[in-house]
Formats: structure tokens, sequence, C-alpha cells
């Protein structure tokens, strides 16, 4: 009677501190489902890690003085299925809000635990985003639109989150379905469940909610913060 192996998901660190890299290769030392395939902190080691097929990448928002969060579309294209964690100190709103718009699938604060890296790993291997519950704890700070359209846009899928962002931009759902590569069938599902899940019943609606809440590249919206943050 064979026995079923659990699957070993590969893990890469992109972060500039030596000490996180040990820290995290002790964290997950003992766990069966979990392996650090490799760790970087620089570009070029970045680039040498995803030659290899991974499965999450784990990625501090600050190497060397600078967003790493410019890294993310090229990590898209090297590894289209990889999971991006970012991984940080910061919680305002405003932060995690941009590393979002940037594509991460989930933001994680440093000051973790074993559980919540956990959790936070199985979380976006199922395709849902995973946010740090202190992100949501009161007395962060104060932002109407954080604590209210944010959260809900935060329990949107990825792709979700791509076909509510398209709506925003004013493509049809056949538009949005030669974008993404799905079907139109694909893409009225999508939808379906973003009203469902925003508790809006038309695209009017759903514009209105998220106008603030997802960038399309609007030059009027604020600034976002200084690329130092990480």
């Amino acid at each position: 009677m064979s026995t079923q192996v659990r699957p070993l998901y590969r893990v890469i660190i992109f972060d500039d501190h030596p000490l996180i890299h040990e820290g995290l290769k002790q964290l997950l030392g003992g766990e069966e489902a979990f392996t650090i395939q490799s760790c970087a902190s620089s570009a070029e080691e970045l680039e040498k890690a995803l030659a290899q097929t991974a499965d999450l990448l784990m990625l501090d928002l600050n190497i060397r003085g600078k967003s790493s969060l410019k890294w993310v579309e090229h990590i898209r294209l090297q590894q289209p299925g990889i999971k991006i964690l970012a991984f940080s100190s910061y919680h305002a709103p405003g932060v995690v809000r941009r590393a979002l718009n940037q594509g991460v699938d989930g933001y994680l604060l440093k000051d973790t635990t074993k559980a919540e890296l956990l959790q936070a790993f199985k979380t976006l291997l199922r395709g849902e985003l995973y946010l740090s519950p202190r992100i949501q704890m009161p007395g962060r700070p104060q932002d109407p639109i954080f604590q209210d359209t944010f959260t809900r846009f935060s329990n949107l899928t990825s792709r979700e989150q791509e076909v509510a962002k398209a709506i925003l931009q004013g493509l049809s759902s056949q538009e949005i379905a030669n974008r993404l590569f799905i079907s139109l069938h694909t893409v009225q599902t999508h939808r379906k469940n973003l009203f469902k899940k925003l508790d809006v019943h038309s695209a009017a609606e759903l514009i209105r909610l998220l106008h603030d809440t997802i960038d399309t590249g609007n030059t009027n919206r604020k600034q976002p913060p200084p690329e130092s943050a990480g």
C-alpha cells in the first residue's frame, strides 16, 4: 500500500540582510512541505535564483536602499506561476497598496511568527491574497478607503484583481479575455464573483468602489510613498 507524498514547495528569498536568510532557513528547517531553494541579496543573485523554477518568492521591499517592487514584473516574466510575498516592516496603507498594485500576491510583516509565515504561504498557494492581520488592526494609520474598500478588495484572488483593474480601465469582457488569454465565459464568471464578494450589482458600482484602491495610471492621484520604504 503506497503512501501519499506531500508536495515540496520551493522558496526563494530576496533580501539583502544575511540574518534574514539564516533566520528563515532555521524557521523552515523542520518543515516537510517547504524548502528554501535559494537566497538572493542582489539583482545578479536574483537572476541566478530565477533560473530554477520555484513556487514562492519572499520579496523584501527595500534592497540596498531602493524599492524592489520594480522587479515584480521581471519576476513574473521569468516565472509566471510563482507567488510573490512582500516582506516588510512597514504597514502603512499606502505602502501596502503600492505593493499590491505592483502585483505581489501577499504582504507579510517582518515581525511575524512561524505559524503566520506558513499560513501566508498556504494562502498564496491556494491562489488567495494574504495580508498580515496587523495591517487591519485598530490604531494603524487611519485611511477610510483602506479600512472599507481595500480590505474587501484584499479578499479577491489575483485573477479577480486583474479583471477588476481591467474593468476600471474601461475594457469590455471580450477585451479582458483577450488581454488575459482566458475565455469570455471565464471573464464573466470572474465578474460575477467580483460583484458577489464586493456586494455590488453593476460595473458602475464597482468603479465607484475601487477607483481609489487600484492604480490605473491616473496621474491625478496622490503620489506613492518614497521608493526607500521597505
